[in-house]
């Protein structure tokens, strides 16, 4: 399974923010100054001139398009917001530098400005990866008889000006809407890509090197 590019790679804390401040100090303008300077966001929360709080896209305070070094050195993209009960960043490289991102800031409030931080804080973590991957199998090979109804649509679809070859072009998985729902598992053809590109799109809610191991697993069952 080759990897093409990490569309999206969020990483999303539950905790109550509030508990960050118990004594309730005022560091919000201070704070999100320093996060805008440091990491170069292109837009931020507060406006530098009157101070007043630009959350059009609320919920959550929003910072957009700014720079990260990771924990090897390489400077990546990253997007943050902060909400009532928790914190989301988002990178186009890896679940785990969104989530090292966020240790960071998280470390920084606490060393900068006298924010209070325990992991167990943390009620949970979320993960949503967006991969474009080449496989080196055909997805068909994953049902032979699936490819009977292909055919059957390629030949009621198929007319002389017009002809269609169609075949199985995506699976998805869900969780029971019964329990609590983590979101599903999509692996499908790339929208507006010819079959014969071989590309890819898969969306799970897991960590981007999980994710890409559960590719992986398809990959080779699509072998056996």
């Amino acid at each position: 399974m080759e990897l093409l590019s990490v569309g999206i790679a969020r990483c999303l804390w539950f905790i109550d923010t509030r508990e960050l401040n118990p004594r309730g100090r005022e560091f919000q303008t201070g704070l999100f100054s320093a996060l805008a300077e440091k990491y170069d966001f292109s837009k931020a929360p507060y406006d530098e001139d009157d101070k007043t709080p630009n959350i059009k896209e609320s919920p959550g305070y929003k910072f957009i398009d700014g720079t990260y070094s990771n924990p090897a050195g390489v400077e990546i993209m990253v997007n943050l917001t902060i909400f009532d009960d928790g914190l989301l960043a988002e990178t186009r490289s890896s679940t785990d530098d969104s989530d090292a991102f966020l240790n960071e800031i998280v470390q920084m409030a606490v060393d900068e400005f006298g924010l209070v931080f325990k992991p167990e804080m943390i009620l949970k973590k979320g993960y949503i990866s967006e991969l474009y991957v080449s496989p080196s199998r055909a997805l068909s090979d994953l049902n032979r008889k699936l490819n009977q109804i292909a055919e059957r649509l390629t030949a009621l679809m198929s007319v002389s000006d017009c002809a269609a070859k169609y075949e199985l072009a995506g699976v998805l998985f869900n969780s029971d809407p019964g329990l609590k729902e983590p979101g599903p598992f999509r692996f499908e053809r790339k929208i507006d890509t010819p079959f014969s590109k071989n590309k890819f799109y898969s969306f799970a809610p897991l960590p981007t090197n999980t994710h890409l191991e559960l590719l992986e697993d398809l990959e080779h069952i699509l072998g056996s």
